[in-house]
């Protein structure tokens, strides 16, 4: 390079610092400027909650939407800028190799039908193994055969929605570890709340799509009133309800844990002003206490 004049030396040795940074990111399932990239999917608030908290924690995050006009409505207009909404339409193969984690968090947790969806996709990746998995389940799954059971009997007031999730995770189990994807199952129970301080917040458009006064009150509630948390490895926890908020923070817990156990998560009594209560953070020091 003796010859070449002093400011093609210097283009050059960038061209080749970017490419080998590109190529670094690529390999690390990491985006250029150090942004893990997280793709939250799901019908109802939970997905659309996660993705707001994964935002706030440096994430660089997608999210699956019905409607991309109105989607951004749900969050805090600093917060909604900062996401990429997408139509349900566009899920699949090409939009998952550009993704590092993808969180599945339907508010009524995910069928087996569901995942065989998002497996047949992941099985068209490049390198599937690069590709974090966090699925949301139901606490129970692991007791709704034993009959008259406090599960049983909860699965049979929900129309069999701990089953479903049961039969769920054995689907996933079977077709995803031979992938090679690290995948956890986050659980919960009835899923209330997820805005107010720490939530989608006052002015979102989360408490106007309530028409009947009374869930609104529950939501509400809730939000004042449970905001303590309870965690437990495995399928130990009582059935009893999960703020949308704990379930976003446990989802991102789950993923800053990598290799995460399955876990359980319910909310407890606790009045706001009273907090902090555990972050992400907080949750990731307890599920390593346990461990």
């Amino acid at each position: 390079l003796g010859s070449v004049p002093r400011y093609r030396n210097w283009t050059i040795m960038m061209r080749l610092v970017l490419a080998l940074a590109a190529l670094a990111a690529g390999a690390s399932g990491f985006a250029l400027g150090g942004k893990q990239r997280v793709l939250v999917a799901g019908k109802g608030y939970a997905h659309l909650l996660i993705g707001s908290k994964a935002v706030e924690e440096g994430y660089k995050v997608t999210a699956l939407v019905s409607d991309v006009e109105e989607a951004p409505k749900m969050f805090r207009p600093n917060l909604a800028k900062q996401i990429e909404y997408v139509p349900l339409s566009a899920f699949g193969p090409e939009l998952l190799e550009k993704q590092d984690v993808l969180i599945v968090a339907p508010d009524a947790p995910a069928t087996k039908g569901l995942m065989k969806s998002v497996y047949e996709d992941v099985a068209k990746l490049s390198n599937p193994k690069k590709l974090k998995v966090v699925i949301t389940s139901f606490n129970g799954v692991d007791r709704c055969e034993d009959f008259m059971s406090e599960a049983w009997r909860a699965n049979f007031i929900r129309g069999g929605d701990i089953a479903r999730a049961k039969y769920m995770e054995k689907y996933v189990r079977e077709t995803f570890e031979p992938l090679g994807c690290q995948y956890t199952f986050v659980r919960h129970g009835k899923l209330v709340g997820g805005g107010g301080e720490d939530g989608f917040g006052e002015e979102s458009k989360f408490y106007n799509s309530f028409p009947e006064y009374n869930q609104l009150l529950t939501e509400r509630m809730h939000d004042n009133g449970q905001c303590d948390v309870e965690l437990a490895v495995e399928d130990t926890l009582d059935l009893k309800e999960t703020n949308r908020k704990a379930l976003a923070n446990a989802c991102l817990a789950a993923l800053k844990l990598g290799n995460a156990p399955d876990f359980g998560v319910l909310s407890t009594e606790g009045i706001i002003e009273d907090g902090p209560w555990p972050n992400s953070d907080g949750y990731v020091s307890m599920l390593k206490s346990m461990a």
